[in-house]
């Protein structure tokens, strides 16, 4: 059985995704983005058969799974809306805004008895193997400290700065 994918955004990281999904031998049938000339953009240069709104791939019939790739403000409204349609959720990071958002979500996909998850690829690299074994003959790890963050230009108006939008630090 092919899984069947729904990506809900058309930024630079759904490119990659749809062409993770297509290596690990997935379907993308379905693109949602707010903008419909977008999502038909999209459709058209990455082969996907189905643009709809973000509120629409969460019940779309052609879809086992969400990816959500959009701004951080909507990954909690749009996570909630496919886990309740029974949809797994693989869901961009910040998976939420806060602890709430994200206490809701989990509480939505056990209630509907679905997947949920963070999309922190680095653990699923090569190198974690290593690190296990490393782990195994250090012993037991007490504390961790870990810090996630990448270059970004200082562009006032972008995402990245919004808050309104989930951006900063």
């Amino acid at each position: 059985m092919t899984y069947r994918w729904g990506i809900v955004g058309t930024g630079r990281i759904a490119v990659a995704m749809v062409e993770g999904i297509r290596d690990a031998g997935g379907a993308v049938d379905v693109i949602a983005s707010s903008s419909p000339e977008r999502a038909s953009a999209f459709a058209f240069e990455h082969d996907i058969p189905t643009s709809v709104s973000p509120h629409s791939a969460a019940s779309h019939t052609a879809v086992d799974a969400v990816y959500i790739a959009t701004t951080n403000n909507l990954h909690h409204p749009l996570a909630i809306e496919a886990l309740q349609a029974g949809k797994a959720v693989l869901c961009e990071k910040p998976v939420a805004l806060n602890v709430a958002q994200t206490t809701e979500m989990i509480e939505a996909a056990k209630a509907n008895d679905t997947f949920l998850m963070e999309a922190m690829w680095m653990v699923f690299q090569p190198y974690w193997r290593v690190v296990d074994q490393w782990l195994d003959q250090i012993g037991e790890v007490r504390w961790v400290q870990s810090d996630f963050g990448f270059p970004a230009d200082f562009l006032p108006d972008d995402r990245l700065l919004d808050p309104a939008l989930g951006g900063g630090s």
